[in-house]
């Protein structure tokens, strides 16, 4: 299974969760600085956890556009990239959010509020 999410925009640092060997790696920057892709903030096993069995099963039942895009310039840029033994998808979006795109948020908010990870990036009230 491949799982890859990031949100974030210049004056609002950036998010990045990752899915390798069954463990999340997640990379969190609250300024605008790149965030090095070789070493995460956070590892979470996610083996046997209900919570990620439900991301997943969320993941898996998306039928999202490949891009959503607003005239704004600036503000928050997002991507998501799944793929599983039936569902391939990649799609991205830059201040536009498909209707489900809250109910993405909230479900990584609940792994990452469990590991004591924090990021109001994860919070769709801040985005709109």
């Amino acid at each position: 299974m491949k799982f890859r999410f990031s949100i974030g925009g210049y004056f609002s640092g950036r998010f990045e969760v990752r899915l390798k060997d069954h463990v999340l790696l997640f990379f969190v920057s609250h300024i605008p600085r790149p965030i090095d892709l070789d070493k995460p903030d956070y590892k979470v096993s996610v083996l046997g956890d209900s919570d990620f069995d439900n991301l997943v099963s969320l993941l898996k039942s998306l039928k999202w556009k490949r891009n959503y895009d607003s005239t704004i310039l600036d503000g928050t840029q997002w991507e998501l990239e799944f793929e599983s033994e039936a569902v391939k998808y990649k799609c991205y979006g830059s201040n536009a959010y498909p209707s489900e795109f809250g109910a993405l948020l909230d479900a990584l908010k609940v792994l990452t509020s469990k590991y004591g990870i924090t990021d109001n990036l994860l919070d769709m009230d801040s985005l709109e």
